[in-house]
């Protein structure tokens, strides 16, 4: 069934493995429960309303096509249900598969039951109860633009890519952030509490970040030409490696206020041989005062 208007409450329901919806561009669905399959095809759009039951699947771009494909949130709502918004965004560009705001103002919430998951862009303003994940290998979930608030799991998994970035604040107080065998990026934000953890093979890299009051159970690599800024506490029962390659470029952990480093872990310092600098611990102004805590 292909839509293209505003469908205002009631029930979409897809039976049998040919059954589906096509939501085509002038798509808008207000206050829907979608019980099956719904698709976004490539080069078109649909929007959401006042809050969506989702016991199903929502993919934007199925074929992955290198065309522009997207969900737009048209005011602050909860996706709840049992069901599956799935991102397949072209390898070539990310683009192809993205969640948008609509002025900039709108909160999508993710609910404790739901999953939002595989490659592309989400650029709303986020509050995750549920689940995100990153999940088809070789390419990229990134959270962007607005902030994200995690209550519960952001995830990527073996051979796949997690990536945060851009928004200046990154609250995880009450969640979880998991490298489940995949790569989990942190560039260019505040991240703040919650739990950094990594299941086998898993890892974070570090470009230019500040871990505010973080406990991190994993493996953190700092990268060259990048710092990572600690403040108000740091509970460390992993490692936290500054300069993973030992390149000869600069690359720091800062110290941004008196505090303590505690837990089991190492704080290690990989810099290049012919150069010490490419891998230091460092005051913020000078009076800070750094404390490592029994292990």
């Amino acid at each position: 069934v292909e839509l293209s208007a505003t469908i205002n409450g009631g029930f979409l329901n897809a039976n049998g493995v040919n059954g589906v919806f096509n939501a085509l561009s002038n798509t808008t669905l207000t206050a829907v429960t979608v019980n099956g399959r719904l698709n976004v095809p490539h080069n078109n759009s649909a929007r959401l309303s006042n809050n969506l039951v989702n016991n199903g699947s929502i993919t934007i771009n199925p074929n992955a096509a290198n065309a522009t494909t997207f969900i737009a949130i048209n005011d602050s709502l909860t996706v709840s249900g049992t069901g599956q918004i799935v991102l397949k965004s072209n390898p070539l560009n990310n683009d192809t598969a993205f969640i948008l705001f609509n002025g900039g103002a709108e909160v999508l919430t993710n609910s404790a039951t739901h999953t939002i998951r595989g490659a592309g862009n989400i650029y709303v303003n986020t509050i995750n109860n549920g689940l995100i994940v990153a999940d088809i290998p070789g390419q990229t979930l990134s959270l962007v633009s607005q902030p994200k608030l995690n209550n519960n799991i952001l995830s990527a998994l073996t051979g796949c890519t997690l990536n945060i970035s851009a928004a200046t604040t990154q609250n995880n107080a009450n969640g979880i952030i998991l490298a489940d065998g995949g790569l989990v990026t942190l560039q260019g934000i505040e991240l703040t509490g919650g739990r950094l953890n990594a299941v086998g093979t898993g890892l974070f890299r570090t470009f230019t970040t500040t871990l505010n009051s973080i406990t991190n159970n994993s493996r953190i690599f700092v990268q060259p030409s990048s710092s990572t800024r600690i403040s108000n506490s740091l509970i460390n029962n992993g490692s936290i490696t500054v300069n993973e390659t030992g390149a000869n470029a600069g690359c720091f952990m800062a110290i941004n206020n008196s505090l303590t480093v505690s837990g089991s872990g190492r704080i290690i310092l990989n810099a290049n041989p012919a150069n010490l600098d490419t891998g230091y611990i460092i005051f913020n102004g000078g009076s800070e005062v750094l404390t490592l805590g029994p292990s």
